[in-house]
């Protein structure tokens, strides 16, 4: 319900001529420099934009980003784009202090921390809680992110 109502009143302000401002923090899909275009997706839409070329010179596809755009008609226009940094490749060991398999969550715990990890493009069919794992993840606008979770024996 509520999406189709912002659906509709983006329709409204693109049939009336309106602009407004948004903004969209996702990771750079693909890019093209010499035409100052580019586009982002989060974690349910991608938008592309049109842009001044000089904006996406230190950016490359895969660069995680905020852009603040503007929309008229059906035209998104990105007025800035913040780079937001590159992924932080880290580790752990420990043991699975807790497990939803249907939501993608892990957390494991060691000695020193407990940490919570998004494992949704993980299976986590063969794990459960008390498992001894090795898990290597990424650190993305402030969410650890798993890249592979191995069983410790």
């Amino acid at each position: 319900m509520k999406k189709v109502l912002v659906l509709s009143l983006l329709a409204v302000f693109m049939l009336a001529g309106v602009s407004y401002g948004a903004s969209i923090t996702g990771v750079v899909e693909s890019i093209d420099k010499e035409k100052g275009m580019f586009s982002v997706k989060d974690q349910k839409i991608e938008v592309g934009f049109d842009c001044n070329g000089s904006m996406i010179k230190e950016v490359h596809q895969g660069d995680s980003v905020k852009v603040e755009y503007s929309v008229e008609g059906t035209r998104a226009q990105a007025t800035s784009v913040v780079k937001l940094g590159n992924q932080e490749k880290r580790e752990i060991t420990g043991t699975i202090h807790n497990i939803d398999k249907t939501k993608g969550v892990l957390v494991v715990q060691n000695k020193e921390i407990e940490v919570g990890f998004d494992c949704s493009g993980t299976p986590l069919n063969d794990f459960k809680v008390g498992d001894k794992v090795f898990v290597s993840y990424i650190v993305e606008n402030g969410r650890e992110i798993a890249q592979h979770i191995k069983r410790k024996i």
